[in-house]
C-alpha cells in the first residue's frame, strides 16, 4: 500500500463522520474532503476523507438518512 490506496470504513452515522475527520487532522492527516454528502455515490452517502502521511486517501462513510432534527459534532455545514 501507498499513495494512491483508499481505505474506506463504515460507519454507523453522520456524527462518527465527523468525529473521525476531527482526529484525522488532529492526528497530523491531510484534509482530502471535510464531512458532507456526497450525491453522486448514493443519496444518503455521507463522508470524510483524509490523506494520512504515506499518502493513503482514508474514508469514513456513512449511509444512514439522518433525521432532520439530528445534530452532529464538527464544524462542516
Amino acid at each position: 500500500m501507498g499513495e494512491g490506496t483508499h481505505v474506506a470504513f463504515r460507519v454507523e452515522n453522520r456524527a462518527m463522520v465527523h468525529a473521525f475527520h476531527a482526529a484525522g487532522l488532529r492526528a497530523g492527516g491531510k484534509d482530502n474532503g471535510a464531512p458532507g454528502l456526497r450525491p453522486r455515490y448514493g443519496a444518503s452517502y455521507y463522508a470524510a476523507f483524509i490523506l494520512d502521511p504515506d499518502g493513503i486517501n482514508v474514508e469514513a462513510v456513512c449511509y444512514a438518512m439522518e433525521e432532520p432534527s439530528a445534530s452532529v459534532d464538527g464544524d462542516a455545514p
